[in-house]
Protein backbone atom coordinates (compact mmCIF):
# COMPACT_ATOMS: atom_id res chain seq x y z
CA UNK A 1 0.00 0.00 0.00
CA UNK A 2 1.45 3.40 -0.99
CA UNK A 3 0.68 6.58 0.49
CA UNK A 4 0.32 9.69 -0.74
CA UNK A 5 2.86 12.43 -0.20
CA UNK A 6 1.46 15.95 0.23
CA UNK A 7 3.94 19.11 -1.22
CA UNK A 8 2.15 21.24 1.68
CA UNK A 9 4.25 21.19 5.05
CA UNK A 10 2.18 20.52 7.67
CA UNK A 11 3.08 22.62 10.76
CA UNK A 12 0.69 21.06 13.18
CA UNK A 13 -0.41 17.15 13.32
CA UNK A 14 -2.01 14.86 16.03
CA UNK A 15 -1.34 11.27 16.11
CA UNK A 16 -4.22 8.86 18.50
CA UNK A 17 -3.83 5.85 19.72
CA UNK A 18 -6.93 4.11 20.10
CA UNK A 19 -6.23 0.78 22.55
CA UNK A 20 -8.89 -1.31 23.93
CA UNK A 21 -8.34 0.00 26.98
CA UNK A 22 -6.80 3.35 26.80
CA UNK A 23 -6.67 6.03 24.07
CA UNK A 24 -3.33 7.83 23.92
CA UNK A 25 -2.80 11.28 22.27
CA UNK A 26 -0.45 13.82 20.76
CA UNK A 27 -0.16 16.91 19.85
CA UNK A 28 3.25 17.83 17.98
CA UNK A 29 3.74 21.51 16.40
CA UNK A 30 6.43 22.42 13.94
CA UNK A 31 9.39 24.51 15.69
CA UNK A 32 11.97 25.46 12.22
CA UNK A 33 12.94 22.16 11.06
CA UNK A 34 11.74 19.84 14.08
CA UNK A 35 8.79 18.73 15.61
CA UNK A 36 8.10 19.89 19.42
CA UNK A 37 5.35 18.00 21.91
CA UNK A 38 2.47 20.65 22.28
CA UNK A 39 0.69 18.47 24.64
CA UNK A 40 -0.59 14.65 25.53
CA UNK A 41 -3.43 12.93 26.60
CA UNK A 42 -4.40 9.46 28.17
CA UNK A 43 -8.24 8.75 28.23
CA UNK A 44 -10.11 5.74 29.03
CA UNK A 45 -11.65 3.92 25.53
CA UNK A 46 -15.17 4.00 25.33
CA UNK A 47 -17.13 1.27 26.46
CA UNK A 48 -19.55 -0.37 23.57
CA UNK A 49 -21.34 -3.70 23.69
CA UNK A 50 -20.58 -5.32 20.59
CA UNK A 51 -19.75 -2.79 17.69
CA UNK A 52 -18.67 0.78 18.67
CA UNK A 53 -21.05 2.82 16.91
CA UNK A 54 -19.45 6.02 14.83
CA UNK A 55 -21.07 8.35 16.61
CA UNK A 56 -19.76 7.25 19.92
CA UNK A 57 -16.27 7.22 18.14
CA UNK A 58 -16.60 10.89 16.77
CA UNK A 59 -17.53 12.08 20.12
CA UNK A 60 -14.80 10.00 21.68
CA UNK A 61 -12.12 11.68 19.72
CA UNK A 62 -13.76 15.16 19.69
CA UNK A 63 -13.40 14.73 23.30
CA UNK A 64 -9.45 13.82 22.85
CA UNK A 65 -8.89 16.90 20.31
CA UNK A 66 -10.85 19.10 23.49
CA UNK A 67 -8.25 17.68 25.70
CA UNK A 68 -5.76 18.02 23.54
CA UNK A 69 -6.37 21.79 22.68
CA UNK A 70 -5.38 21.37 19.33
CA UNK A 71 -5.95 23.55 16.44
CA UNK A 72 -5.86 21.07 13.71
CA UNK A 73 -7.71 18.74 11.50
CA UNK A 74 -5.04 16.91 10.42
CA UNK A 75 -4.87 13.27 12.62
CA UNK A 76 -2.88 10.05 12.22
CA UNK A 77 -5.51 7.40 13.95
CA UNK A 78 -3.45 4.46 14.90
CA UNK A 79 -6.03 0.93 16.01
CA UNK A 80 -5.28 -2.76 16.69
CA UNK A 81 -5.83 -5.82 14.25
CA UNK A 82 -7.61 -6.96 16.88
CA UNK A 83 -10.22 -4.07 16.90
CA UNK A 84 -11.19 -4.73 13.33
CA UNK A 85 -14.81 -6.46 13.45
CA UNK A 86 -15.68 -7.83 10.33
CA UNK A 87 -19.26 -8.19 9.87
CA UNK A 88 -19.86 -12.30 9.68
CA UNK A 89 -22.84 -12.81 7.57
CA UNK A 90 -22.98 -16.66 8.25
Amino acid sequence: MTVPFHSKRRDQIVAVDLGTRTTKAVYLQRKGERFSLSNFTLHDAPVYEKKLSPEMLAEHLKSVMRSLGARTKQMVLVIGVNAIHCCDTR
